[in-house]
Protein backbone atom coordinates (compact mmCIF):
# COMPACT_ATOMS: atom_id res chain seq x y z
CA UNK A 1 0.00 0.00 0.00
CA UNK A 2 2.90 2.35 0.72
CA UNK A 3 4.00 2.38 -2.93
CA UNK A 4 0.52 3.55 -3.98
CA UNK A 5 0.84 6.87 -2.17
CA UNK A 6 4.56 7.58 -2.56
CA UNK A 7 5.45 10.87 -4.27
CA UNK A 8 8.64 12.80 -4.76
CA UNK A 9 9.66 15.30 -2.04
CA UNK A 10 7.73 13.35 0.57
CA UNK A 11 9.07 12.87 4.11
CA UNK A 12 8.45 9.44 5.63
CA UNK A 13 8.50 9.49 9.41
CA UNK A 14 8.68 6.34 11.53
CA UNK A 15 10.74 4.96 14.41
CA UNK A 16 14.48 4.33 14.38
CA UNK A 17 13.97 0.55 14.35
CA UNK A 18 11.69 0.81 11.28
CA UNK A 19 13.91 3.14 9.26
CA UNK A 20 16.07 0.42 7.70
CA UNK A 21 13.05 -1.73 6.77
CA UNK A 22 11.35 1.24 5.08
CA UNK A 23 14.49 2.14 3.14
CA UNK A 24 14.83 -1.50 2.05
CA UNK A 25 11.20 -1.61 0.91
CA UNK A 26 11.37 1.68 -1.04
CA UNK A 27 14.65 0.75 -2.74
CA UNK A 28 13.07 -2.49 -4.02
CA UNK A 29 10.30 -0.63 -5.88
CA UNK A 30 10.53 -0.48 -9.68
CA UNK A 31 10.66 3.32 -9.64
CA UNK A 32 13.22 5.47 -7.79
CA UNK A 33 11.49 7.99 -5.48
CA UNK A 34 13.09 11.17 -4.17
CA UNK A 35 11.94 10.85 -0.57
CA UNK A 36 13.50 11.45 2.84
CA UNK A 37 13.11 8.69 5.44
CA UNK A 38 13.72 9.84 9.01
CA UNK A 39 12.78 8.80 12.54
CA UNK A 40 10.84 10.41 15.35
CA UNK A 41 14.00 10.11 17.50
CA UNK A 42 16.03 12.16 15.00
CA UNK A 43 13.26 14.75 14.83
CA UNK A 44 13.19 14.92 18.62
CA UNK A 45 16.95 15.62 18.75
CA UNK A 46 16.64 18.30 16.06
CA UNK A 47 13.88 20.09 18.00
CA UNK A 48 15.07 19.77 21.60
CA UNK A 49 18.80 19.04 21.31
CA UNK A 50 21.00 16.21 22.47
CA UNK A 51 24.13 15.47 24.47
CA UNK A 52 26.98 13.07 23.79
CA UNK A 53 29.82 11.31 25.57
CA UNK A 54 31.37 14.71 26.41
CA UNK A 55 28.14 15.73 28.17
CA UNK A 56 28.19 12.53 30.22
CA UNK A 57 31.86 12.96 31.16
CA UNK A 58 31.15 16.56 32.26
CA UNK A 59 28.33 15.43 34.57
CA UNK A 60 30.52 12.66 35.98
CA UNK A 61 33.51 14.93 36.62
CA UNK A 62 31.80 18.14 37.70
CA UNK A 63 28.75 16.72 39.50
CA UNK A 64 30.11 13.40 40.73
CA UNK A 65 27.37 11.39 38.97
CA UNK A 66 27.84 7.77 38.00
CA UNK A 67 27.68 6.93 34.30
CA UNK A 68 24.15 5.51 34.69
CA UNK A 69 22.82 8.61 36.50
CA UNK A 70 24.46 11.00 33.99
CA UNK A 71 22.97 9.02 31.10
CA UNK A 72 19.54 9.10 32.75
CA UNK A 73 19.67 12.90 32.98
CA UNK A 74 20.57 13.12 29.28
CA UNK A 75 17.53 10.98 28.43
CA UNK A 76 15.17 13.25 30.38
CA UNK A 77 16.35 16.77 29.53
CA UNK A 78 14.04 16.74 26.48
CA UNK A 79 10.96 16.75 28.72
CA UNK A 80 11.84 20.23 29.99
CA UNK A 81 10.34 21.51 26.74
CA UNK A 82 6.89 20.53 28.02
CA UNK A 83 5.02 23.62 29.27
CA UNK A 84 3.89 22.03 32.54
CA UNK A 85 7.30 20.78 33.75
CA UNK A 86 8.86 22.50 36.74
CA UNK A 87 12.09 20.71 37.63
CA UNK A 88 14.57 23.28 38.95
CA UNK A 89 17.51 20.88 39.34
CA UNK A 90 17.01 19.39 35.88
CA UNK A 91 16.65 22.84 34.29
CA UNK A 92 19.79 24.10 36.05
CA UNK A 93 21.85 21.14 34.79
CA UNK A 94 20.64 21.59 31.22
CA UNK A 95 21.45 25.32 31.23
CA UNK A 96 24.92 24.51 32.57
CA UNK A 97 25.53 22.04 29.73
CA UNK A 98 24.35 24.62 27.19
CA UNK A 99 26.69 27.23 28.65
CA UNK A 100 29.71 25.00 27.99
CA UNK A 101 28.43 23.93 24.54
CA UNK A 102 27.68 20.35 25.60
CA UNK A 103 24.02 20.35 24.55
CA UNK A 104 23.45 21.03 20.90
CA UNK A 105 20.67 21.09 18.33
CA UNK A 106 21.28 19.68 14.87
CA UNK A 107 18.74 21.75 12.95
CA UNK A 108 19.75 20.66 9.43
CA UNK A 109 16.95 18.06 9.51
CA UNK A 110 14.37 20.80 10.18
CA UNK A 111 15.62 22.69 7.13
CA UNK A 112 15.39 19.57 4.97
CA UNK A 113 11.76 18.84 5.87
CA UNK A 114 10.54 22.46 5.83
CA UNK A 115 7.40 22.86 3.72
CA UNK A 116 7.18 19.15 2.83
CA UNK A 117 4.33 16.78 3.49
CA UNK A 118 5.07 14.17 6.18
CA UNK A 119 3.75 10.62 5.99
CA UNK A 120 3.84 8.92 9.39
CA UNK A 121 4.29 5.14 9.00
CA UNK A 122 4.03 2.70 11.94
CA UNK A 123 4.52 5.61 14.34
CA UNK A 124 3.28 4.93 17.91
CA UNK A 125 0.45 7.30 18.76
CA UNK A 126 1.87 8.39 22.14
CA UNK A 127 1.28 11.74 23.83
CA UNK A 128 4.99 12.55 23.58
CA UNK A 129 5.05 11.87 19.83
CA UNK A 130 2.00 14.11 19.41
CA UNK A 131 3.82 16.86 21.32
CA UNK A 132 6.84 16.54 18.99
CA UNK A 133 4.64 16.79 15.89
CA UNK A 134 2.85 19.84 17.31
CA UNK A 135 6.11 21.81 16.84
CA UNK A 136 5.99 21.33 13.07
CA UNK A 137 4.14 23.44 10.54
CA UNK A 138 4.16 20.54 8.07
CA UNK A 139 1.07 18.66 7.02
CA UNK A 140 1.26 15.25 8.74
CA UNK A 141 -0.68 12.27 7.40
CA UNK A 142 -0.86 9.01 9.34
CA UNK A 143 -0.78 6.00 7.07
CA UNK A 144 -3.51 3.54 7.99
CA UNK A 145 -2.81 0.33 6.14
CA UNK A 146 -5.68 -2.09 5.74
CA UNK A 147 -4.27 -5.51 6.48
CA UNK A 148 -6.24 -8.77 6.36
CA UNK A 149 -6.76 -10.82 9.52
CA UNK A 150 -4.15 -13.55 9.88
CA UNK A 151 -3.82 -16.61 12.06
CA UNK A 152 -0.66 -17.66 13.87
CA UNK A 153 0.82 -20.86 15.27
CA UNK A 154 1.80 -21.34 18.90
CA UNK A 155 4.29 -24.05 19.94
CA UNK A 156 5.36 -24.96 23.46
CA UNK A 157 8.53 -26.88 24.41
CA UNK A 158 9.88 -28.24 27.65
CA UNK A 159 13.06 -26.13 27.73
CA UNK A 160 14.37 -23.05 25.96
CA UNK A 161 17.17 -25.08 24.35
CA UNK A 162 14.64 -27.50 22.89
CA UNK A 163 12.69 -24.52 21.56
CA UNK A 164 15.79 -23.17 19.79
CA UNK A 165 16.45 -26.58 18.22
CA UNK A 166 12.82 -26.71 17.04
CA UNK A 167 13.24 -23.22 15.56
CA UNK A 168 16.32 -24.42 13.67
CA UNK A 169 14.36 -27.39 12.29
CA UNK A 170 11.50 -25.11 11.19
CA UNK A 171 13.94 -22.87 9.34
CA UNK A 172 15.60 -25.87 7.67
CA UNK A 173 12.16 -27.10 6.59
CA UNK A 174 11.27 -23.70 5.08
CA UNK A 175 14.61 -23.57 3.27
CA UNK A 176 13.93 -27.03 1.84
CA UNK A 177 10.63 -25.67 0.49
CA UNK A 178 12.49 -22.86 -1.30
CA UNK A 179 12.06 -19.98 1.16
CA UNK A 180 15.12 -17.72 1.23
CA UNK A 181 16.95 -17.28 4.56
CA UNK A 182 16.72 -13.50 4.06
CA UNK A 183 12.91 -13.82 4.27
CA UNK A 184 13.11 -15.45 7.71
CA UNK A 185 13.05 -13.25 10.81
CA UNK A 186 13.65 -14.15 14.46
CA UNK A 187 12.22 -11.59 16.88
CA UNK A 188 12.07 -10.88 20.62
CA UNK A 189 15.59 -12.22 21.20
CA UNK A 190 17.17 -11.29 24.56
CA UNK A 191 20.85 -10.44 24.91
CA UNK A 192 21.49 -13.58 26.98
CA UNK A 193 20.01 -15.77 24.20
CA UNK A 194 22.57 -15.02 21.50
CA UNK A 195 25.24 -17.50 22.65
CA UNK A 196 22.82 -20.45 22.67
CA UNK A 197 21.15 -19.33 19.45
CA UNK A 198 24.44 -19.05 17.57
CA UNK A 199 25.76 -22.33 18.98
CA UNK A 200 22.75 -24.45 18.05
CA UNK A 201 22.31 -22.80 14.66
CA UNK A 202 25.97 -23.56 13.88
CA UNK A 203 25.14 -27.28 14.21
CA UNK A 204 22.59 -26.82 11.42
CA UNK A 205 24.87 -24.58 9.30
CA UNK A 206 22.26 -21.82 9.37
CA UNK A 207 23.60 -18.35 8.44
CA UNK A 208 22.67 -15.08 10.09
CA UNK A 209 22.49 -11.88 8.08
CA UNK A 210 24.62 -10.23 10.72
CA UNK A 211 26.43 -11.81 13.64
CA UNK A 212 27.66 -9.28 16.18
CA UNK A 213 29.30 -9.18 19.57
CA UNK A 214 29.71 -6.40 22.10
CA UNK A 215 33.29 -5.13 21.80
CA UNK A 216 33.42 -4.97 25.59
CA UNK A 217 32.98 -8.76 25.78
CA UNK A 218 36.05 -9.51 23.66
CA UNK A 219 39.33 -10.51 25.31
CA UNK A 220 40.99 -7.79 23.23
CA UNK A 221 38.96 -5.04 24.94
CA UNK A 222 39.24 -6.61 28.42
CA UNK A 223 43.04 -6.88 28.18
CA UNK A 224 43.32 -3.30 26.93
CA UNK A 225 41.32 -2.01 29.92
CA UNK A 226 43.46 -4.03 32.35
CA UNK A 227 46.68 -2.60 30.89
CA UNK A 228 45.19 0.88 30.85
CA UNK A 229 44.88 0.81 34.64
CA UNK A 230 48.69 0.89 34.86
CA UNK A 231 49.71 2.68 31.64
CA UNK A 232 48.68 5.55 29.40
CA UNK A 233 46.47 4.83 26.39
CA UNK A 234 49.19 5.76 23.87
CA UNK A 235 51.71 3.45 25.53
CA UNK A 236 49.31 0.49 25.39
CA UNK A 237 48.29 1.34 21.83
CA UNK A 238 51.92 1.32 20.69
CA UNK A 239 52.22 -2.33 21.74
CA UNK A 240 49.26 -3.43 19.60
CA UNK A 241 49.24 -4.62 15.99
CA UNK A 242 47.46 -2.10 13.69
CA UNK A 243 46.53 -4.98 11.40
CA UNK A 244 44.44 -6.67 14.07
CA UNK A 245 40.70 -6.83 13.31
CA UNK A 246 39.78 -5.03 16.55
CA UNK A 247 42.48 -2.36 16.37
CA UNK A 248 40.42 0.19 14.39
CA UNK A 249 37.39 -0.34 16.65
CA UNK A 250 39.59 0.47 19.63
CA UNK A 251 41.05 3.56 17.95
CA UNK A 252 37.56 4.86 17.07
CA UNK A 253 36.52 4.63 20.74
CA UNK A 254 39.71 6.35 21.91
CA UNK A 255 39.23 9.15 19.37
CA UNK A 256 35.80 9.93 20.82
CA UNK A 257 37.52 10.64 24.13
CA UNK A 258 40.52 12.45 22.65
CA UNK A 259 39.47 15.78 24.21
CA UNK A 260 38.82 14.30 27.67
CA UNK A 261 40.86 15.99 30.42
CA UNK A 262 39.31 14.50 33.55
CA UNK A 263 40.40 11.81 36.00
CA UNK A 264 41.72 8.38 35.06
CA UNK A 265 38.83 6.74 36.94
CA UNK A 266 36.19 8.56 34.86
CA UNK A 267 38.14 7.91 31.66
CA UNK A 268 38.21 4.16 32.34
CA UNK A 269 34.49 4.06 33.15
CA UNK A 270 33.56 5.97 29.98
CA UNK A 271 35.74 3.72 27.87
CA UNK A 272 34.27 0.61 29.48
CA UNK A 273 30.72 1.79 28.71
CA UNK A 274 31.66 2.71 25.14
CA UNK A 275 33.21 -0.74 24.62
CA UNK A 276 30.03 -2.35 25.95
CA UNK A 277 27.77 -0.41 23.56
CA UNK A 278 30.00 -0.85 20.52
CA UNK A 279 28.80 -3.77 18.42
CA UNK A 280 31.40 -5.53 16.27
CA UNK A 281 30.20 -7.40 13.19
CA UNK A 282 31.81 -10.85 13.18
CA UNK A 283 30.01 -12.13 10.09
CA UNK A 284 27.87 -10.48 7.44
CA UNK A 285 25.68 -12.36 4.97
CA UNK A 286 22.99 -10.52 2.99
CA UNK A 287 21.25 -13.84 2.35
CA UNK A 288 21.19 -14.80 6.04
CA UNK A 289 18.46 -14.95 8.69
CA UNK A 290 17.48 -11.60 10.18
CA UNK A 291 17.19 -10.83 13.90
CA UNK A 292 14.87 -7.89 14.53
CA UNK A 293 12.53 -6.38 17.09
CA UNK A 294 9.03 -7.86 17.22
CA UNK A 295 7.50 -4.43 16.61
CA UNK A 296 9.77 -3.60 13.64
CA UNK A 297 8.04 -3.37 10.26
CA UNK A 298 7.97 -6.64 8.32
CA UNK A 299 7.45 -7.46 4.64
CA UNK A 300 4.50 -9.61 3.54
CA UNK A 301 6.96 -12.26 2.32
CA UNK A 302 8.64 -12.60 5.73
CA UNK A 303 8.35 -15.72 7.88
CA UNK A 304 8.41 -14.42 11.45
CA UNK A 305 9.36 -16.42 14.56
CA UNK A 306 8.84 -14.99 18.05
CA UNK A 307 10.99 -16.25 20.93
CA UNK A 308 10.52 -15.67 24.69
CA UNK A 309 6.75 -15.73 24.59
CA UNK A 310 6.21 -15.37 28.33
CA UNK A 311 4.72 -12.97 30.83
CA UNK A 312 6.53 -9.59 30.94
CA UNK A 313 8.65 -10.52 27.95
CA UNK A 314 5.85 -10.61 25.37
CA UNK A 315 5.28 -7.74 25.51
CA UNK A 316 7.65 -6.25 28.08
CA UNK A 317 5.86 -3.94 30.48
CA UNK A 318 6.92 -0.59 31.88
CA UNK A 319 6.82 -0.09 35.65
CA UNK A 320 6.18 3.07 37.63
CA UNK A 321 9.93 3.39 38.27
CA UNK A 322 10.87 6.09 35.77
CA UNK A 323 12.64 9.37 36.65
CA UNK A 324 9.16 10.90 36.53
CA UNK A 325 6.49 9.08 38.53
CA UNK A 326 3.13 8.25 36.97
CA UNK A 327 1.59 11.13 38.92
CA UNK A 328 4.15 13.54 37.47
CA UNK A 329 3.79 12.10 33.96
CA UNK A 330 0.04 12.62 34.09
CA UNK A 331 0.45 16.28 35.12
CA UNK A 332 3.07 16.74 32.36
CA UNK A 333 0.71 15.40 29.71
CA UNK A 334 2.68 12.17 29.12
CA UNK A 335 1.48 8.57 29.05
CA UNK A 336 1.58 6.88 32.45
CA UNK A 337 3.07 3.38 32.76
CA UNK A 338 -0.46 1.94 32.78
CA UNK A 339 -1.36 3.77 29.55
CA UNK A 340 1.96 2.83 27.96
CA UNK A 341 1.45 -0.85 28.80
CA UNK A 342 -2.05 -0.83 27.37
CA UNK A 343 -0.71 0.62 24.12
CA UNK A 344 1.99 -2.04 23.98
CA UNK A 345 -0.65 -4.75 24.42
CA UNK A 346 -2.79 -3.30 21.64
CA UNK A 347 0.23 -2.97 19.35
CA UNK A 348 1.20 -6.60 19.99
CA UNK A 349 -2.35 -7.76 19.25
CA UNK A 350 -2.38 -5.88 15.94
CA UNK A 351 0.89 -7.48 14.91
CA UNK A 352 -0.34 -10.92 15.98
CA UNK A 353 -3.48 -10.73 13.86
CA UNK A 354 -2.10 -8.93 10.81
CA UNK A 355 1.28 -10.61 10.24
CA UNK A 356 1.38 -13.52 7.76
CA UNK A 357 3.55 -16.57 8.45
CA UNK A 358 3.82 -15.88 12.20
CA UNK A 359 4.99 -18.55 14.68
CA UNK A 360 5.14 -18.02 18.45
CA UNK A 361 7.50 -20.15 20.55
CA UNK A 362 7.18 -20.60 24.30
CA UNK A 363 8.57 -23.09 26.81
CA UNK A 364 7.95 -24.30 30.34
CA UNK A 365 11.37 -23.40 31.72
CA UNK A 366 14.38 -21.26 30.80
CA UNK A 367 17.75 -21.45 32.57
CA UNK A 368 16.14 -23.48 35.35
CA UNK A 369 13.35 -20.96 36.01
CA UNK A 370 9.66 -21.45 35.26
CA UNK A 371 8.24 -19.47 32.33
CA UNK A 372 4.72 -18.12 32.86
CA UNK A 373 2.39 -18.02 29.89
CA UNK A 374 1.64 -14.40 28.84
CA UNK A 375 -1.71 -12.95 29.89
CA UNK A 376 -1.91 -11.34 26.43
CA UNK A 377 -2.43 -14.78 24.87
CA UNK A 378 -4.34 -16.39 27.74
CA UNK A 379 -7.51 -14.55 26.70
CA UNK A 380 -7.12 -15.67 23.10
CA UNK A 381 -7.51 -19.33 24.07
CA UNK A 382 -5.10 -20.34 21.33
CA UNK A 383 -4.20 -24.03 21.20
CA UNK A 384 -0.60 -24.71 22.25
CA UNK A 385 0.97 -27.32 20.01
CA UNK A 386 3.64 -29.42 21.75
CA UNK A 387 7.14 -29.32 20.26
CA UNK A 388 8.43 -32.58 18.77
CA UNK A 389 11.91 -32.64 17.25
CA UNK A 390 12.30 -34.69 14.07
CA UNK A 391 16.12 -35.00 14.31
CA UNK A 392 16.31 -34.82 10.52
CA UNK A 393 18.59 -31.84 9.86
CA UNK A 394 21.79 -32.01 11.95
CA UNK A 395 23.88 -35.11 12.63
CA UNK A 396 26.09 -33.17 15.05
CA UNK A 397 23.19 -31.89 17.17
CA UNK A 398 21.56 -35.35 17.15
CA UNK A 399 24.74 -37.05 18.40
CA UNK A 400 25.22 -34.46 21.14
CA UNK A 401 21.62 -34.99 22.24
CA UNK A 402 22.08 -38.76 22.21
CA UNK A 403 25.11 -38.34 24.48
CA UNK A 404 23.04 -36.26 26.93
CA UNK A 405 20.22 -38.82 26.96
CA UNK A 406 22.67 -41.68 27.52
CA UNK A 407 24.13 -39.71 30.46
CA UNK A 408 20.65 -39.42 32.00
CA UNK A 409 20.05 -43.14 31.55
CA UNK A 410 23.44 -44.17 32.98
CA UNK A 411 23.50 -41.75 35.95
CA UNK A 412 19.82 -41.48 36.91
CA UNK A 413 18.13 -44.41 35.13
CA UNK A 414 15.90 -41.87 33.38
CA UNK A 415 15.06 -42.97 29.85
CA UNK A 416 14.07 -40.21 27.44
CA UNK A 417 11.25 -41.00 25.01
CA UNK A 418 13.47 -40.24 21.97
CA UNK A 419 16.47 -42.27 23.15
CA UNK A 420 15.55 -45.38 21.10
CA UNK A 421 15.00 -43.28 17.96
CA UNK A 422 18.43 -41.65 18.20
CA UNK A 423 20.19 -44.87 19.22
CA UNK A 424 18.84 -46.70 16.17
CA UNK A 425 20.32 -44.03 13.94
CA UNK A 426 23.63 -43.54 15.79
CA UNK A 427 24.31 -46.94 17.35
CA UNK A 428 28.02 -46.55 16.56
CA UNK A 429 28.33 -43.32 18.53
CA UNK A 430 31.73 -43.38 20.34
CA UNK A 431 30.06 -42.80 23.70
CA UNK A 432 32.42 -42.79 26.74
CA UNK A 433 35.49 -43.21 24.56
CA UNK A 434 38.52 -40.97 24.31
CA UNK A 435 41.25 -40.76 21.70
CA UNK A 436 44.32 -38.84 22.83
CA UNK A 437 45.94 -38.84 19.41
CA UNK A 438 46.66 -35.34 18.21
CA UNK A 439 44.93 -34.46 14.94
CA UNK A 440 47.07 -32.09 12.93
CA UNK A 441 45.81 -28.63 12.05
CA UNK A 442 46.56 -27.38 8.50
CA UNK A 443 49.63 -25.13 8.54
CA UNK A 444 47.75 -22.49 6.53
CA UNK A 445 45.28 -22.03 9.39
CA UNK A 446 48.08 -21.73 11.95
CA UNK A 447 49.88 -19.12 9.83
CA UNK A 448 46.64 -17.19 9.43
CA UNK A 449 46.06 -17.25 13.20
CA UNK A 450 49.58 -16.04 13.93
CA UNK A 451 49.53 -13.55 11.04
CA UNK A 452 52.82 -15.14 9.92
CA UNK A 453 54.60 -13.95 13.09
CA UNK A 454 55.75 -16.04 16.04
CA UNK A 455 58.02 -14.64 18.76
CA UNK A 456 60.14 -17.35 20.37
CA UNK A 457 62.03 -17.40 23.65
CA UNK A 458 64.12 -19.97 25.56
CA UNK A 459 61.09 -20.77 27.74
CA UNK A 460 58.71 -21.25 24.81
CA UNK A 461 61.17 -23.50 22.96
CA UNK A 462 61.66 -25.49 26.13
CA UNK A 463 57.88 -25.92 26.38
CA UNK A 464 57.81 -27.09 22.75
CA UNK A 465 60.37 -29.84 23.35
CA UNK A 466 58.65 -30.89 26.58
CA UNK A 467 55.17 -31.01 24.99
CA UNK A 468 54.37 -29.70 21.51
CA UNK A 469 50.64 -29.72 22.28
CA UNK A 470 51.19 -27.47 25.31
CA UNK A 471 53.16 -25.10 23.08
CA UNK A 472 50.29 -25.07 20.57
CA UNK A 473 47.72 -24.28 23.27
CA UNK A 474 49.74 -21.55 24.97
CA UNK A 475 51.63 -19.86 22.13
CA UNK A 476 49.33 -20.37 19.15
CA UNK A 477 45.79 -20.55 20.55
CA UNK A 478 46.68 -18.32 23.55
CA UNK A 479 44.67 -20.52 25.91
CA UNK A 480 46.94 -20.20 28.93
CA UNK A 481 44.53 -19.34 31.74
CA UNK A 482 47.20 -18.83 34.45
CA UNK A 483 48.19 -15.40 35.63
CA UNK A 484 51.85 -14.49 35.18
CA UNK A 485 53.82 -15.32 38.35
CA UNK A 486 56.63 -13.19 39.77
CA UNK A 487 59.14 -15.91 38.83
CA UNK A 488 57.94 -15.88 35.21
CA UNK A 489 58.02 -12.07 35.16
CA UNK A 490 61.56 -12.06 36.59
CA UNK A 491 62.67 -14.59 33.98
CA UNK A 492 61.24 -12.50 31.15
CA UNK A 493 62.90 -9.38 32.56
CA UNK A 494 66.26 -11.19 32.73
CA UNK A 495 65.96 -12.44 29.14
CA UNK A 496 65.05 -8.95 27.94
CA UNK A 497 68.04 -7.32 29.67
CA UNK A 498 70.37 -10.07 28.48
CA UNK A 499 69.28 -9.52 24.87
CA UNK A 500 70.31 -5.83 25.14
CA UNK A 501 73.37 -6.13 27.39
CA UNK A 502 76.00 -6.27 24.64
CA UNK A 503 74.94 -3.14 22.79
CA UNK A 504 77.33 -0.18 23.19
CA UNK A 505 74.68 2.21 24.50
CA UNK A 506 73.17 -0.29 26.97
CA UNK A 507 71.81 1.41 30.11
CA UNK A 508 70.70 -1.10 32.74
CA UNK A 509 68.57 1.27 34.83
CA UNK A 510 66.88 2.78 31.77
CA UNK A 511 66.01 -0.62 30.27
CA UNK A 512 64.89 -1.96 33.65
CA UNK A 513 62.43 0.94 34.14
CA UNK A 514 61.31 0.69 30.51
CA UNK A 515 60.41 -3.00 30.94
CA UNK A 516 58.43 -2.27 34.12
CA UNK A 517 56.19 0.14 32.21
CA UNK A 518 55.14 -2.48 29.65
Amino acid sequence: MLENILTDDLVILSTRENKEALLRGISSLPRLYRVLVTSIEELEEALFGKGDISSISYLMEEKGFSYEVANMYLDHFKYLSLPSVNKVELTSLLEELKSVSLWKKEESLLRKIKGKKILAVDLPFSKWNQFILSHLENEVIFLEEEKPMMDYDLFEGETFEETIAFLAEQICSLSKRGVSFSDMVITNVKEEDFHLLHRIFSYYHLPFQKKTISFGKTDYAKQFLRKLEEQEAKEVLDTLDPKDDYYQVLVDCLNELSSFTGSKKTYLELLKQMFHKKQVVLERNLDGIRIESFTARKQSSDYVFVLNVGENSFPSYQKDEDFFSDQERESMGLDTSREENEKRREQSKRILHHTPHLVLLTCLSKQGEEVYFPSLLAKEEKEKKPIFLTYCYSNLYNQLELGKKLDLLRKYQSKDTTLNLLWQKYSKLPYQTYDNKYSKVPSSKVRSLLKDRLVLSYSSMSHYYQCSFRFYLERVLKLNSFEETFAAYLGSLYHNLLSLAFFDDFDLEKEFLSYQKR
